[in-house]
């Protein structure tokens, strides 16, 4: 489980160790039941990733929910007082977790929560009575960035004068070089450089990919933004 619903778990198992109903818990179930370990209550949680967003769009992204399950036991001949004290201790369950500010401000919100009618055995001519609660729990949702090994570094833009009419008799600019480096990856994608008349630009990155430069005209500059084909 990610790391955020792991703390939640042992803080929630630290809060649940201070109720004093509770004699013993446990995070594993009982295949063989012995009276002298009873009562005791399990806690167990699972945790559920559905797509966070559209699931084919995008890198892999999850809304995670987490689940904790309790299970009360107890043995000997259960009457109505052990079923309430039994209810009484579910209930204190509920307001160690859902109560404190300091375990919900973890969380992002609180989908479901159920508590099951007990339930009657026999099991090795032990009379066992079950109380099973659940609690649920929406967590921070969870993004896997694809790794890239290779992205763009630097870029370098070799301008040159563009054909002229043969009823101009201004002269032809100067070549125009520009070159300019981007930081963590991204890309720049408008320069603004010195010339009188119209240029028409092409440029090509480190990658081998190609894209077309659009030119305005201005008296004083021309302005270019390129993209990548």
């Amino acid at each position: 489980m990610p790391y955020d619903c792991k703390a939640l778990f042992d803080q929630a198992w630290m809060r649940i160790q201070a109720i004093p109903t509770i004699k013993k818990l446990s995070q594993t179930p009982m295949y063989l039941v012995n009276p002298e370990d009873l009562p005791r209550m399990m806690m167990t949680a699972d945790t559920d990733f559905p797509a966070w967003g559209d699931p084919t769009a995008g890198p892999p992204k999850y809304e995670p929910t987490m689940t904790f399950y309790f299970s009360l036991v107890m043995a000997g001949a259960i009457d109505t007082d052990d079923l309430i004290a039994m209810n009484a201790t579910m209930d204190m369950v509920e307001d160690v977790l859902l109560t404190d500010p300091k375990f919900l401000k973890q969380v992002r919100g609180f989908p479901n929560m159920r508590r099951q009618n007990p339930t009657f055995s026999l099991i090795h001519e032990t009379n066992v009575c079950e109380l099973r609660q659940s609690i649920s729990f929406l967590m921070h949702q969870v993004m896997f960035v694809p790794t890239i090994n290779d992205y763009f570094k630097t870029i370098g833009i070799i301008g040159k004068p563009a054909p002229q009419v043969e009823s101009e008799t201004k002269p032809l600019p100067p070549t125009i070089y520009r070159q300019w480096s981007t930081f963590g990856g991204a890309v720049g994608n408008m320069v603004v450089v010195e010339a009188p008349d119209s240029v028409s630009m092409t440029w090509q990155m480190s990658a081998g990919a190609v894209g077309n430069m659009v030119v305005v005209e201005a008296p004083d500059s021309v302005i270019m933004a390129g993209r990548v084909m």
